[in-house]
């Protein structure tokens, strides 16, 4: 199919809609793989350490080999796979999307080397990040768009303003002392409201009050749903095993984790990996405007692959 010209191209996605948005940030130990799956919806890859070897498995391309600073996107459709570094960890941001109606003959770049573009850069960490600072959809929607316009430009160097998200200052805190508590620990524990208020230098009562305000949610009810983010994020992303997410999840009991997790879901970590591998969406978080919390950032070990 031939692909329409770059100003049919700037003129739709200027006012292009946005049928659903989901971003993150996810972890792989040397030599990890990552499907065979099948795309349902639009992603971009965005390599921030390590690397990876993207192949099409339904068509007879060479793969590509991301590197930092490589932003990959993919098609809806594709049955792809992923295999990252061999020697070292890696990560990436993702960001998932649809779009209503593109023209006929539409197409973004199969991938982008960002070094020197700061203007898509800083959309992407916006964008990628975009969870732990709690923005609404709109302003999402309307980055995404800028990221994509700069992303179909050869010579784009800048960007449209970032909209700062009005957030209370206790909550970025609370996600920072939560983030900190699992760097020392090396997994996602449970985290007491008497610590949390403590590491905050609040009262409980305030803290419950504040989260419950701006999360819809209490502190320990955070702490509990990051950590299933978490894992839905690892099966969704990842061939690990479940045993594993569990532990990594702060879960030391794989049973605990799998009556949790179904609890919240209604159905057991191993059925929501085949769910999402069958081509559906993972389900919505709970949080208000949220689609991840912050991922802490843990030492990854090197696991055994397979469910």
């Amino acid at each position: 199919m031939e692909h329409i010209d770059a100003v049919r191209t700037h003129e739709y996605l200027e006012h292009a809609i946005i049928d659903h948005i989901s971003s993150g940030v996810a972890d792989y130990a040397p030599t990890s793989e990552f499907g065979p799956r099948t795309t349902i919806d639009y992603e971009l890859v965005w390599l921030t350490s390590g690397s990876a070897h993207w192949e099409r498995r339904d068509s007879g391309a060479a793969p590509l080999r991301l590197k930092p600073g490589t932003l990959l996107c993919c098609y809806p459709g594709e049955r792809d796979h992923f295999s990252w570094d061999q020697h070292k960890a890696s990560r990436h941001g993702y960001i998932h999307f649809g779009l209503v109606d593109p023209p006929q003959g539409f197409h973004l770049p199969r991938t982008r080397q960002l070094h020197g573009d700061e203007g898509l850069s800083h959309l992407l960490r916006f964008l990628t990040s975009s969870a732990s600072s709690g923005a609404p959809l709109a302003v999402q929607h309307s980055c995404l768009r800028s990221c994509l316009q700069l992303m179909c430009h050869e010579s784009a160097t800048d960007s449209s303003p970032v909209h700062e998200q009005l957030q209370h200052p206790l909550i970025h805190e609370l996600f920072e002392k939560i983030q900190q508590e699992w760097s020392r620990s090396k997994t996602l524990s449970l985290i007491s409201t008497a610590r949390l208020a403590s590491l905050c230098d609040v009262s409980t009562t305030h803290l419950a009050r504040i989260c419950t305000q701006y999360l819809g949610m209490g502190p320990q009810a955070l702490v509990r749903t990051i950590r299933l983010e978490q894992a839905i994020t690892k099966l969704s992303r990842s061939n690990e095993a479940i045993h594993h997410i569990a532990e990594t999840c702060g879960f030391s009991c794989p049973y605990h984790f799998s009556r949790t997790f179904k609890s919240e879901y209604g159905m057991s970590p191993r059925a929501m990996r085949r769910f999402i591998f069958a081509g559906n969406q993972r389900p919505q978080s709970k949080l208000l405007f949220v689609q991840h919390i912050i991922h802490a950032t843990i030492p990854r070990k090197h696991t055994p692959q397979g469910a």
